[in-house]
């Protein structure tokens, strides 16, 4: 049998392929080189910038392990279930190549040696004082994604064909969860237009790639961007859309952002309430559920946007929209709202919460970020700010700072909970740990000190420019250094 031969083209590519993912500036995502593939553009900013605030609670520290998913059914969706929505504008923005991101192999743990007396309780290790490493990036431009009538049919193919055990099983059992949960005929339109943009990314992602080895951002063609999670994979994630995380929807003015959330504001009612969400479908804790839920921070955020883009361009429906979402700080968590009731375990009177991440049916403090609940009261200012500059914003306006007021006492009264006496805790009950028991890392603390200051700036006689001093001077007694911002 004649011996094949390689062609010099296919060793020059194997080499381009090696290198990409070994010399620092090449093309690599999550593990995988992607270099020329077309539609693809790998996107980075500058590591000095603030910390990830994606929404998603810090991750505790635990290894992730794959996990066997029990099989489902494959059963197809109507096809009017993810029919393509009408088009809307969308920029292309810049992009810039994003450095190598090192993949570590897990280091091996020996065996435990057999304990003759009961073993010491282990020394606190402190806070995390690790430089933030961010996640890559990736933009997808339109041509290179799936017809929405093709999405469900394509997850179902490469659910079909990943291995029992996989990550990339337990990624898309979990999306085919979702998408009988959020893109059924009986869901809110709201909902089903999230399901649909996610479902659309995955689709892609899927079709010829393993789940990734790490977080990755995102970005779709209208500026949306989208977070990949172990178990999850890509969901639209409206607090790092809206704050424009790391600047990789920039290009998008807050009009056309707006324009490209609005059909995904899902509309609630209770009683006589009525609000609009921006909804999330992870539960931390529990990594197999799939439920709706909102966040205090993407609601706030979604305020502010709406506003700016009413003030902006004049349209009702921003107006709307902004009304709204503002219209959940009134509804209490348990009846799908962002407003929490939080006490002192020690005595005194409740105080007012707004959870980054609200959980009904659970401790009020559960998913309370304190660097969520800093960010909310400061969009809460931003979009009265907003609301004043037109007389049919006044009403919203006054009702945006009071809400931010009262957000506001909470959080001088209930800040010397969140200081360890050395450093602060990212929150008080982060889902799956202990109360106070979680620091902040070097980044959140950091981060921490910074909104402290925005805070200290709008209302100095609150006293929180002591308090981030004081947090300061934590970091300057460990001889750390926190990033420029």
């Amino acid at each position: 049998m004649p011996r094949r031969r390689t062609s010099p083209a296919l060793v020059v590519a194997l080499l381009a392929a090696v290198l990409a993912v070994s010399i620092p500036g090449g093309w690599f995502i999550a593990g995988q080189v992607a270099g020329g593939e077309p539609g693809v553009r790998l996107i980075h900013a500058d590591p000095a910038e603030p910390p990830y605030d994606g929404g998603d609670p810090a991750p505790a520290p635990s290894s992730p392990s794959v996990t066997t998913a029990s099989p489902h059914a494959a059963a197809a969706l109507p096809a009017e279930v993810i029919a393509p929505p009408a088009p809307a504008p969308a920029p292309t923005g810049p992009a810039s190549v994003r450095a190598p991101t090192a993949i570590t192999a897990p280091v091996p743990v020996p065996p435990r040696a057999a304990a003759t007396t009961p073993a010491a309780p282990p020394a606190d290790p402190g806070p995390s004082l690790a430089p933030y490493d961010p996640p890559p990036a990736i933009g997808i431009a339109a041509e290179a994604l799936p017809a929405e009538g093709r999405a469900w049919t394509m997850l179902i193919t490469a659910r079909r064909a990943a291995p029992a055990g996989s990550q990339e099983r337990t990624d898309l059992d979990w999306l085919m969860d979702f998408g009988r949960v959020a893109a059924s005929p009986d869901a809110p339109g709201g909902r089903r237009m999230t399901a649909r943009r996610a479902l659309r990314i995955n689709a892609w992602w899927y079709a010829g790639r393993s789940a990734p080895t790490e977080r990755v951002i995102a970005r779709d063609p209208d500026g949306i961007l989208l977070t990949y999670k172990r178990g999850h994979g890509f969901m639209v994630n409206p607090v790092a859309t809206i704050g424009r995380w790391r600047g990789l929807n920039e290009p998008w003015s807050p009009a056309l952002l707006a324009e490209a959330l609005l059909p995904m504001l899902a509309a609630h009612s209770r009683g006589r309430a009525q609000w609009g969400a921006l909804e999330y479908f992870d539960v931390p804790g529990d990594p197999a559920a799939v439920r709706p839920g909102v966040s205090g921070m993407a609601q706030a955020r979604a305020t502010s946007l709406f506003a700016k883009a009413w003030a902006a361009t004049g349209d009702p429906r921003f107006l709307d929209a902004a009304r709204d979402a503002l219209a959940a700080f009134g509804v209490p968590v348990d009846d799908g709202g962002v407003q929490a009731r939080v006490r002192d375990p020690d005595g005194g009177a409740p105080g007012t919460w707004y959870p980054e991440r609200a959980h009904t049916g659970g401790n009020p403090w559960l998913g309370g970020a304190l660097n969520g609940f800093m960010v909310t009261l400061i969009e809460l200012e931003h979009a009265a700010s907003a609301f004043a500059a037109t007389p049919e914003g006044a009403a919203a306006a006054e009702r945006a700072r009071v809400l931010a007021d009262q957000g506001r006492r909470s959080l001088v009264r209930f800040l010397p909970l969140h200081d360890s006496g050395d450093w602060s805790y990212y929150g008080l009950l982060t889902p799956g740990l202990p109360w106070r028991s979680y620091l902040a890392d070097l980044n959140y603390h950091c981060y921490h000190v910074s909104l402290l200051r925005t805070l200290h700036t709008l209302h100095p006689a609150d006293g929180l420019g002591r308090v981030a001093d004081r947090w300061q001077a934590y970091v300057d007694a460990r001889g750390a250094e926190c990033p420029v911002r």
